[in-house]
């Protein structure tokens, strides 16, 4: 499907259903779930750096083993990602010690992707972030933290820290006490039926994607908050708003009072479902999108 046909969809979808009334604790999910329909029906995933498939929580249900192995399985699939982010935080640190100083205070916090990243010189240079320091000398008191959405991509311009294993950490334990985690309520989670049935899209299991992909909004919204309060920005700068991590990050961000600009990192209009026209937007707008674009 086209990125226009996409967009005139979700259009439609907003002026068809209460979309609005989605809600997770206190936050309107419209957008990550509108981003989560407009990346299926153009046959892509929404970004999620960590790479913690939804299918890790199905580990050994098509075969019949022991229940007790069944669980060994599955927490060791869950911690697979764990270990892989682990993995690739160490070494960057230790390939670039520079960059491990990431819960300091500094009036603005970076956050960014690896694949941000070009070669110049023997260094790698954040496209974004990197030129704005070099033409704005004041956003140097700044922290970057960064994800490796993409192998590591050392030595770097300028320091930064890779969290990709932090927050990977924050999910496992989330996982261990899920119970205390919010959760839909029937009636969400009936609309969201409603909506996918609309759509009479063959994917069976795209109600239970959505819904997961919704909890774990939860869960990085939870570590975004401990991030801020720690570093204690003025501002929070970020690129590709329509991530999941970052989402999390802008509602964490409204929450603490603490304004997110998001730069322009590409081509934007009626083509694009993050930013095409938005039928239902609330007056006071949503707290999961930047509260500025630049």
């Amino acid at each position: 499907m086209s990125a226009f046909e996409t967009a005139n969809i979700l259009i439609e979808l907003e002026t068809r259903f209460d979309v609005n009334s989605l809600t997770l604790s206190g936050d309107l999910m419209w957008p990550l779930i509108r981003v989560s329909l407009g990346f299926h029906l153009t046959n892509l995933e929404i970004k999620d750096s960590q790479l913690t498939a939804f299918d890790n929580e199905k580990t050994g249900r098509a075969i019949s083993i022991p229940p007790g192995i069944r669980r060994i399985l599955a927490a060791g699939n869950a911690l697979r990602p764990v270990w892989r982010a682990q993995a690739e935080t160490w070494q960057s640190k230790h390939a670039d010690p520079e960059g491990v100083d990431c819960l300091r205070h500094a009036e603005n916090l970076f956050v960014t992707y690896q694949s941000s990243r070009s070669k110049l010189g023997d260094r790698w240079y954040d496209r974004f972030f990197d030129s704005l320091e070099d033409k704005y000398p004041k956003f140097q008191n700044r922290i970057a933290l960064e994800f490796l959405d993409v192998p590591r991509r050392l030595p770097r311009y300028r320091p930064s820290c890779v969290i990709t294993g932090m927050l990977e950490l924050h999910h496992l334990k989330s996982r261990l006490v899920r119970r205390n985690s919010p959760q839909f309520s029937a009636s969400n989670i009936k609309l969201i039926e409603e909506i996918i049935g609309y759509l009479n899209l063959p994917d069976a299991s795209l109600v239970e994607r959505i819904i997961y992909v919704c909890h774990r909004f939860a869960g990085e919204k939870a570590f975004w908050e401990m991030i801020l309060q720690k570093t204690k920005p003025r501002n929070v700068f970020i690129v590709c708003w329509y991530s999941l991590e970052m989402m999390a990050l802008n509602a964490a961000s409204r929450a603490l009072g603490i304004p997110t600009i998001e730069l322009q990192h590409g081509l934007q209009g009626r083509g694009h479902f993050a930013y095409a026209p938005w039928h239902s937007c609330p007056s006071e707008g949503y707290s999961l999108m930047p509260t500025e674009f630049w």
